[in-house]
C-alpha cells in the first residue's frame, strides 16, 4: 500500500473485502471447532483488520461486506471512524439517501420496468393479445407479487437480481401473461438463497418461536393481500400499477402513502418487540448456533442479519418473499 500511495502521488488505497465475516462465522461451526477456538479466531482476524483498517496512513477506504456483523475487537469500537450499514440504516431518516447502500446489491422497481420494456421490445408488438401496454402492466403487476420484498435504507421495492433475471431468462419467449405465470411459481430465491439455516435453527423455548413466526406469517399473508388481492380482488398496489402511468412517482407514492402506515391488525406489541431486537442485535458467540438452542430473539436476529427477514415501512421486520414464506410454514409444522 505503501508503494501505491507513493506511485499515485499520495492517494491513499480502497480496500474491499467481501464476506469477511465468512471464516469468523461459518468456518468454526462447519469444523466443529469449540468456543475457546472461536475466540482464537476472532482474536487473529481482529488484530489483521486492525492493523489494516486503523491509523493506516496508506488507506483512504475500507469497505467489509458480509451476511453477519461479527465481533471484531478494535475494529467497530472505540475512536475508529466506522460506520456499520445494514438493511435498516436510513429507514427512520427524515433526509434522503442517508444508506449509500439501498440500491447497491439488488434491482429497484423502475429498473425492473426497464427489463418489462426490453422484454416486450424483443417481440412483434401484434403478438400481444391484450396489446402491449396492458401486457406491461400485467407483467409488472406480476413480477411485484412474486420477486419484491426487500426495503434497504428508505427504498422500497427491491428485487433480488438473480432471481428477477432468471424468471426474465426463462420467460424470454413469452408473449402471453398466461403463459408467464407458471414460470412464476418456481422457487427462483432458493436458487440463490439457501434455505438450509432456518431450517438448522433450534430454539430453547419453542413455543415463543413458534409465536413469533406464526405472527410474521399472518402479517405477510395480510400485507400480500393488501397489496395484491386474492383470486377475486386486486390490492392496492396492483390496482395502481393496472390503472396508472407507470413510473417511478406512482411506485414512490403506493409505498409511502399506503403501506407505511399499514398494521394490518396483527399484534404489534410483540412485532415492535421483534423489530427492535433485530435492529439492534449485536453478533456475539453464535458461531456454533447450529449445535446449540439459541433464545427465540436470538434466532430471529440472525435470520435478520441473514436476509430471511426484511425491515419495512411501518418499522417492523416482515417475511420478505414467498419461498421463505413457505418455508416458515413447514419450520412451524415441524416445531
Amino acid at each position: 500500500m505503501e508503494v501505491l500511495y507513493n506511485c499515485f502521488d499520495g492517494r491513499g488505497s480502497v480496500v474491499t473485502i467481501d464476506e469477511y465475516d465468512k471464516p469468523i462465522f461459518c468456518a468454526p461451526r462447519e469444523l466443529g471447532i469449540g468456543k475457546e477456538a472461536c475466540k482464537d479466531i476472532v482474536g487473529v482476524y481482529s488484530q489483521f483488520y486492525s492493523a489494516l483498517f486503523k491509523n493506516n496512513p496508506y488507506l483512504r477506504l475500507g469497505l467489509l461486506v458480509g451476511v453477519f456483523k461479527v465481533p471484531l475487537s478494535g475494529v467497530f469500537s472505540g475512536d475508529s471512524d466506522t460506520k456499520v450499514f445494514q438493511a435498516h440504516t436510513g429507514l427512520f431518516s427524515e433526509k434522503l439517501c442517508t444508506n449509500p447502500f439501498d440500491v447497491a446489491f439488488n434491482l429497484t422497481a423502475a429498473e425492473v420496468y426497464c427489463l418489462v420494456c426490453d422484454h416486450v421490445k424483443q417481440h412483434d408488438p401484434n403478438k400481444f393479445a391484450t396489446g402491449v401496454d396492458l401486457f406491461k402492466r400485467e407483467l409488472l403487476a406480476f413480477c411485484f407479487k412474486h420477486f419484491d420484498g426487500y426495503v434497504y435504507g428508505q427504498q422500497r421495492f427491491i428485487f433480488n437480481i438473480h432471481a428477477i433475471m432468471s424468471f426474465f431468462h426463462d420467460t424470454r419467449e413469452s408473449v402471453s401473461i398466461d403463459i408467464i405465470k407458471p414460470a412464476g411459481e418456481k422457487p427462483y430465491w432458493t436458487r440463490v438463497g439457501s434455505l438450509s439455516m432456518i431450517r438448522s435453527l433450534r430454539a430453547k423455548d419453542a413455543s415463543l418461536f413458534r409465536m413469533y413466526a406464526n405472527r410474521l406469517i399472518n402479517e405477510y399473508y395480510l400485507r400480500s393481500a393488501y397489496q395484491y388481492g386474492n383470486m377475486s380482488t386486486k390490492g392496492a398496489l396492483e390496482s395502481r400499477i393496472l390503472s396508472e402511468k407507470t413510473g417511478l412517482a406512482m411506485f414512490n407514492d403506493v409505498a409511502y402513502s399506503h403501506e407505511a402506515n399499514q398494521s394490518f391488525g396483527i399484534d404489534t406489541a410483540s412485532l415492535d418487540k421483534l423489530a427492535k431486537v433485530c435492529f439492534n442485535a449485536q453478533i456475539d458467540d453464535y458461531q456454533n448456533w447450529s449445535n446449540e438452542n439459541l433464545a427465540a430473539e436470538t434466532a430471529f436476529s440472525l435470520l435478520y442479519q441473514a436476509g430471511y427477514l426484511t425491515p419495512l415501512p411501518n418499522g417492523h421486520v416482515g417475511i420478505p418473499n414467498r419461498d421463505i414464506f413457505s418455508e416458515f410454514e413447514s419450520l412451524i409444522a415441524c416445531l
